[in-house]
């Protein structure tokens, strides 16, 4: 009697997944909201930007705690995405009207997190 193995994905396992991914993308939208005020001052439409980061990031957080929901993988992994090349371009070729210099600290965090929710999702998504 011939028998098949399927890749299946256990329980806890789809769990931890599920609460890292929550985890990671809650971090970046923790970080997006403390420096949101800062980049308010400095150029409006990046603080705003920042802001809806730091919500989109929120409601992705919520429902991936919640269910292992590929909607939710995919709009995280935009959100990601989007922060971490937003980091990129205004650090290298700069944004309309803004441009910076520093890579700070949090930054780097940022990019770190960012990508880590990102490797996450994609294998995630490809299930």
């Amino acid at each position: 009697m011939a028998t098949t193995t399927s890749r299946t994905t256990t329980p806890a396992r789809t769990s931890t997944a599920m609460r890292v991914g929550a985890g990671l993308i809650a971090l970046t939208g923790l970080i997006h909201l403390l420096t949101a005020p800062e980049q308010i001052e400095e150029k409006a439409y990046v603080g705003v930007l920042f802001v809806l980061a730091a919500v989109g990031s929120a409601y992705v957080a919520y429902r991936l705690w919640r269910a292992d929901d590929r909607a939710a993988w995919g709009l995280g992994t935009l959100i990601a995405a989007s922060c971490f090349v937003g980091f990129i371009l205004s650090r290298t070729t700069g944004l309309p009207g803004f441009k910076e210099e520093e890579w700070e600290a949090l930054g780097v965090l940022s990019l770190v997190v960012e990508a880590g929710f990102i490797g996450l999702a994609l294998s995630r998504l490809r299930r």
